[in-house]
């Protein structure tokens, strides 16, 4: 059986309450949130992609989790209050269906970290490499789930050349704004981890910002 998409509604209780029986009952979720935003969940998943739209252009990286089975895009717009009502009640149901559960937050590394590149190597943006940066401030996230997602963004591969990946788990790691709206603690008290993945930008023109053809 089919489900029409959701249309765009504020992010009321009744709203989250709706979510929470649909995934209750194993059914797809495919909606649109006010501001721009999506929530798409091909089957009840233990995890879940998130990304969040900041103040400023960040052309293309939105595109990066489109292809994922389980995604979140929180509108720039979105309140606190609004976004945590509707992340936590993903988290508890499907940590408690899965006994453990994953936030994955994406983002793109600032432009200039491709420009440095650019300026230091004789290719041009086009031609670089993927790279990742995982990160990981939580001592409590298991190694085996940061090696797992590492293989997987290693075998991403442009021109050739597969991606290099880095991962930090030092206490310093950076992690997206996802832990403002659920801290690291109240994700572990709910059965969960987040880990970050910082993408160089290739995908866009380092000084436009306008992306190039795919």
């Amino acid at each position: 059986m089919s489900h029409a998409p959701l249309q765009p509604v504020p992010l009321s209780q009744e709203f989250v309450d709706d979510i929470h029986a649909r995934l209750l009952a194993g059914q797809p979720v495919r909606c649109d949130l006010p501001g721009g935003g999506s929530l798409h969940m091909e089957r009840p998943l233990p995890f879940l992609c998130v990304y969040r739209q900041p103040a400023e252009d960040d052309f293309g990286t939105r595109e990066l989790v489109h292809g994922e089975a389980s995604y979140l895009i929180v509108p720039h717009s979105t309140t606190k209050k609004e976004i945590t009502l509707l992340l936590k009640t993903i988290i508890e149901l499907q940590s408690e269906r899965f006994g453990a559960f994953l936030m994955i937050e994406i983002w793109s590394a600032d432009d200039a970290d491709v420009e440095a590149a650019f300026a230091e190597s004789a290719l041009e943006p086009t031609e670089f490499r993927p790279a990742f940066s995982i990160e990981v401030r939580s001592p409590h996230t298991p190694l085996r789930t940061i090696e797992a997602l590492r293989r997987q963004l290693e075998r991403i591969s442009h021109l050739k050349q597969s991606a290099a990946v880095a991962v930090d788990t030092t206490p310093n790691a950076t992690l997206g704004g996802v832990t403002t709206l659920v801290t690291p603690a109240k994700l572990r008290e709910m059965g969960a981890e987040i880990v970050g993945v910082c993408v160089r930008p290739i995908y866009r023109n380092h000084n436009t910002g306008e992306l190039y053809p795919a």
